[in-house]
């Protein structure tokens, strides 16, 4: 049926994108992977393993990153597609 999982190029590609996004907004802050982790609360290594699409990121990561960085969904939204190409 039409409700099947995404295939995983696509979503290892939305991985990378996201990655990509959360980067550019923890760069635009001025803030070091280092930094951020303990802005944040996990290690410069994972941070790392996320950018880098090489890891999956659950919905209650990407809302603890966008907390620590004083964003909301509205900034990711207006920054992911800058990174889609």
């Amino acid at each position: 049926m039409g409700d099947s999982a995404p295939d995983a190029p696509d979503a290892v590609r939305d991985q990378v994108i996201l990655g990509a996004t959360l980067r550019a907004l923890r760069e635009r802050a001025a803030l070091t992977q280092e930094e951020f982790g303990a802005r944040a609360g996990m290690s410069a290594t994972y941070l790392s393993q996320l950018e880098n699409g090489h890891r999956g990121i659950r919905w209650a990561t990407v809302m603890r990153i966008l907390r620590a960085l004083n964003l909301d969904l509205t900034d990711l939204a207006e920054e992911y597609p800058r990174h889609a190409d």
